[in-house]
């Protein structure tokens, strides 16, 4: 008969060394369900383990990390969910986590997948210090967007980039400080983590990072922004001014996008602010925000200015439709001015 050992399991994943039971008494308790293997050797106490997709995929990044002996960091699509950086959708989560590794700490193993040795300086991994994940090593938020962005398409670069940027812009300024008239100094200071990024990486994927970095911008608010300045961009329309300040007889209001030549305002407007959620609650909320977008709307149409909208949806997989309507407006508005009173 085994022998009776009372122990505590731990808050974290664990391995064997980390707890005075034998192998076989793990083996023992995962099969009682009292706790769950996470990959060979890593267990978690089976009521903390979480159930969607994006936090089983990190939990199997913190596994993997302690398994391996080398140096390894969690990177590119991994490092993004961790950090909590836009991804293109949930399909975008790998399969299997992904991870870089400084060739002076180790050589590439086949036994873990995905391990690539690119050069890794110390400012460009930060380390998860509280939750779950406590102790999960990850790239940089600079060093992770454009790790992706030498990978993907520029629209979903640009949400990275630009999140990157609004975060170490807003670590210098307050959220009003990046509406209307901006210090250029601000704007210089916010992308400069990622140029540096951008400086130690190789020639692969060069031209995407140094297109994605010309078109950063941290006062973009939203990834549905980013991605609508990306195919705005790629489309060959003229660049639009950003967050510029409309005075109305209702008050003040900032655009996502205007083109002056034209009196045209374009607005991205993510599907909450219509459809709601679940809960009358949600739904009433939506409606109040409906109601205040179109007198928005209509206080600025009284300037003589234009206003079209599209979807953050549309922005980011279905751009042709409104990027079509776009060019008709701003091609029949050229050199049109807005109304002063």
């Amino acid at each position: 008969m085994p022998k009776l050992v009372l122990w505590d399991t731990p808050d974290q994943p664990f391995m064997a060394e980390h707890v005075p039971v034998s192998r076989s008494h793990l083996s023992r308790a995962a099969k009682a369900g009292t706790i769950q293997r996470i990959i060979r050797g890593v267990y978690l106490r089976s009521d903390l383990m979480p159930s969607d997709p994006a936090s089983r995929h990190l939990l199997h990044a913190l596994a993997m990390q302690m398994r391996h002996g080398n140096q390894i960091v969690a990177s590119h699509e991994t490092a993004a969910l961790a950090l909590g950086l836009p991804l293109p959708s949930r399909h975008a989560i790998p399969q299997r986590p992904r991870f870089l590794c400084d060739p002076d700490d180790g050589r590439r193993r086949d036994s873990v997948p995905r391990i690539w040795l690119a050069p890794l300086p110390a400012e460009h991994v930060t380390i998860i210090s509280s939750g779950l994940l406590e102790g999960l090593r990850v790239t940089s938020g600079p060093r992770t967007a454009m790790d992706l962005a030498g990978q993907l398409p520029l629209h979903f670069s640009m949400m990275l980039l630009d999140a990157v940027a609004r975060r170490e812009a807003l670590r210098l300024a307050r959220p009003q400080q990046l509406r209307g008239e901006v210090d250029g100094l601000l704007l210089v200071e916010a992308i400069r983590p990622l140029r540096e990024a951008h400086r130690v990486l190789g020639r692969r994927g060069c031209r995407r990072r140094a297109r994605a970095l010309l078109l950063a911008d941290p006062r973009r608010e939203s990834p549905g922004e980013s991605a609508s300045a990306a195919q705005i961009f790629v489309a060959g329309l003229p660049t639009p001014e950003v967050q510029v300040r409309f005075v109305t007889d209702v008050g003040d209001f900032f655009v996502d996008f205007y083109w002056p030549e034209a009196a045209l305002v374009g607005e991205c407007d993510g599907a909450v602010k219509y459809y709601g959620g679940p809960l009358v609650y949600d739904q009433a909320h939506a409606d109040r925000r409906r109601i205040q977008e179109k007198r928005r709307e209509t206080a600025i149409e009284r300037r003589g200015v234009k206003v079209t909208r599209w979807l953050a949806d549309e922005a980011l997989y279905r751009p042709n439709a409104w990027l079509h309507t776009l060019a008709q407006l701003l091609h029949e508005r050229r050199d049109r001015r807005p109304r002063t009173f």
